[in-house]
């Protein structure tokens, strides 16, 4: 016998059961592929009708941005007043307390702003950010003050404590927050993309507009303490006086959280988004 024809091996029946089991092993994987790609849809329409973005990523970018932000801000606090920086010893410090609270504070935050405007967040303006910051500072700080607070204060103290240091912390991490999202929105209408440069800045000018708020108010409730008398140059050197520190050590730690916390929740949407 000569050799078997290619339309010879096509009719014998091992050829003929092994192409039927080929062909429903490729039907079962294009079923499940199809089930699977559904499941992602729905699971996508699900957390886009409730959470922006899944609950342990923008705890992940708060927590560690907070953390990052307090370190950086302890160790240039060290440095001017001529002790010995470490921000090893500053992270571990302020992980207690600063990564519960950024965790709580990104999530409100992110969420607040989807719920406000689920299709485009972007568009909200500088009123609608800052009410969204500021519901997610104090909810966040309510939610952490046990954690941060003394173990020597207690009962009724322990409220009146919290309420003065959520008086003081409440518009600073709100006009931080609204005004990181403001600088870099204008950084990006004039054609630069969010990359680290402009996050940095962007969070170094947040830094200083937080800051010349508090200094701002602080020195218009002493004047109106005061009884004396002194004239706008006099008030706007206090003024710098007071200030300058403040810009050295809050600008360049509000730009570390901002790097982290908006690059992280950037990151991830976009990963979403290539889904």
């Amino acid at each position: 016998r000569g050799p078997c024809r290619p339309h010879g091996v096509l009719r014998l029946p091992w050829f003929r059961r092994f192409r039927r089991l080929s062909e429903r092993s490729r039907s079962q994987s294009s079923t499940e592929c199809a089930e699977k790609a559904q499941t992602l849809q729905t699971q996508q329409t699900q957390w886009a009708q409730g959470l922006a973005m899944p609950l342990w990523q923008t705890m992940l970018a708060g927590g560690l941005a907070c953390v990052f932000h307090r370190a950086v801000a302890g160790s240039i606090e060290d440095m001017m007043r001529g002790r010995q920086a470490s921000v090893a010893q500053n992270i571990l410090k302020f992980s207690k307390g600063g990564f519960p609270f950024g965790a709580l504070c990104c999530s409100f935050y992110v969420n607040f702003l989807h719920f406000s405007a689920p299709s485009a967040s972007d568009t909200l303006g500088p009123f609608e950010r800052f009410s969204c910051a500021s519901a997610a500072v104090t909810l966040a700080s309510i939610a952490t003050y046990p954690l941060n607070a003394q173990h020597s204060i207690r009962g009724s103290a322990l409220y009146k404590h919290g309420m003065k240091a959520l008086a003081s912390t409440n518009p600073v991490a709100a006009v931080e927050l609204c005004s990181i999202d403001m600088a870099r929105h204008l950084g990006n209408s004039y054609g630069y993309s969010s990359g680290f440069g402009l996050l940095f800045a962007s969070g170094c000018a947040a830094g200083c507009v937080a800051q010349s708020v508090v200094h701002a108010h602080n020195a218009l409730t002493q004047s109106q303490r005061s009884c004396e008398t002194r004239t706008r140059k006099e008030k706007f050197q206090a003024f710098c006086r007071a200030a300058g520190p403040s810009f050295l050590k809050h600008a360049p730690a509000v730009g570390v959280n901002s790097l982290v916390r908006v690059g992280l929740v950037t990151h991830f949407m976009n990963q979403q988004t290539d889904i």
